[in-house]
């Protein structure tokens, strides 16, 4: 992950992380889910959301931890390839409600945070690595 500071420049947090959703999670995708009529779906982009939240709590524990910067104006950047996670990050969800718990959640650890947030989206064709680590199969 790089993090974007005042001032134009990027610093490098040298992490990575790696999240598997339990599969009681996952069966209630769209894609096991089937058309989501038993009120049980999680939808995917909530899924993108949590991953936003995720990256943004471990950006924070690198900065304060680490003592990365001692610039006061530490932004980070998310690239998302998710519309929804994006847009959700900057104007909250509307519709799913599991999406707003989690958006109040995220807004809990945003105030009194030093550290600020910014988004973009980033086109799936782009984000090569993450779509392929995300369709890796499970080990038998």
């Amino acid at each position: 992950m790089s993090l974007l500071v005042s001032g134009g420049f990027s610093i490098d947090l040298r992490f990575i992380w790696q999240l598997y959703f339990p599969d009681k999670v996952v069966n209630r995708t769209l894609l096991h889910n089937g058309d989501g009529s038993n009120g049980q779906l999680i939808s995917i982009n909530v899924l993108e959301f949590v991953v936003v939240v995720i990256s943004h709590a471990a950006t924070y524990t690198a900065i304060t931890t680490e003592q990365i910067t001692d610039n006061l104006c530490t932004i980070v950047l998310n690239v998302i390839d998710n519309m929804s996670a994006l847009n959700w990050t900057m104007h909250a969800c509307k519709k799913s409600a599991i999406g707003r718990r989690l958006a109040r959640f995220f807004c809990g650890l945003l105030i009194g945070s030093p550290l600020g947030l910014n988004s973009k989206w980033i086109s799936t064709s782009q984000n090569k690595i993450a779509e392929e680590i995300s369709r890796l199969k499970k080990d038998s």
